[in-house]
């Protein structure tokens, strides 16, 4: 074999073994990537459309308190309301949260968090309907019914995005090995 044909396949030889090198590294580049965006594209996003649904819920309790306190039926009638558009609210939060499930676990979060607000809007309307009657006393005993619910939906609520936050630093940890 003469020298020229020695060179060829030398330079051959090194030519494929950089693209095999540039190859792995855009490959290897690509999954940190993915690991790394993978907290601005699912973790973000469900940690805040999570934390809409808390706010819009506890907005929720908050105005049911406000309804049996107050006795004018004009505030009364505001109040439920705004019970009503926050409910909503927490709807379309868990709604926006849909696309964002990652696995079985959180599925069954989000589903337990629909089932609880379900649940508990139920338990409102006799609570509500004392109040609205002026049966105040009667709307606070039936309100110690309906606390536990809420804090095991608050509860719920907190969990599924601590789910959330230990997924993303599961993958960011993945990237970053």
């Amino acid at each position: 074999m003469t020298i020229s044909k020695r060179l060829l396949i030398l330079l051959l030889t090194a030519v494929i073994a950089l693209v095999i090198v540039a190859t792995l590294s855009f490959t290897q580049m690509n999954r940190v990537y993915k690991a790394a965006d993978y907290g601005n594209e699912n973790v973000v996003p469900s940690i805040l459309a999570l934390d809409k649904a808390l706010k819009d819920f506890m907005t929720v309790r908050i105005r049911v308190y406000r309804h049996i306190t107050n006795n004018d039926p004009k505030v009364m009638a505001d109040v439920d309301a705004t019970i009503v558009d926050s409910r909503k609210n927490v709807e379309a939060a868990l709604k926006s949260y849909e696309p964002l499930v990652m696995d079985d676990e959180d599925r069954r979060l989000l589903e337990k968090e629909k089932q609880l607000l379900s649940q508990y809007i139920d338990a409102l309307q006799p609570l509500l309907e004392l109040s609205r009657q002026g049966k105040k006393d009667e709307a606070i005993k039936q309100l110690d019914k309906v606390v536990p619910l809420a804090r095991e939906l608050q509860k719920t609520f907190e969990d599924h995005m601590h789910f959330n936050e230990k997924l993303g630093q599961k993958v960011a940890a993945d990237g970053a090995s």
